[in-house]
C-alpha cells in the first residue's frame, strides 16, 4: 500500500514541477523572445527541464530531512 502512495506522490510532484517549469519557460520566452523558434524551442526545453531538476532535488531533500526528523523524534 505504502508503495503505491509513495508512486502516486511521486508522480504528481513531477506534473508540479513540469508545470511550473513550462510556465516559467512560457514568461522567459514572452519577456525575451529568441530569433528563431528553434531558439525558442530549445530554451524553453532547457528552461523546462531545468525547473524540475531543481524541483525533484528540493523535494527530495526536504523528505529526507522530514525522514530524519521524524525518526529523530522517536528515539
Amino acid at each position: 500500500m505504502k508503495d503505491t502512495v509513495d508512486q502516486r506522490t511521486k508522480h504528481l510532484t513531477l506534473e508540479f514541477w513540469i508545470s511550473w517549469g513550462v510556465a516559467f519557460a512560457l514568461v522567459l520566452n514572452i519577456l525575451d523572445p529568441w530569433e528563431t523558434l528553434l531558439g525558442r524551442l530549445l530554451f524553453s526545453l532547457y528552461i523546462v527541464g531545468a525547473t524540475v531538476v531543481i524541483g525533484l532535488l528540493f523535494t527530495t531533500l526536504k523528505k529526507r530531512l522530514d525522514q530524519r526528523k521524524v525518526l529523530r523524534e522517536t528515539t
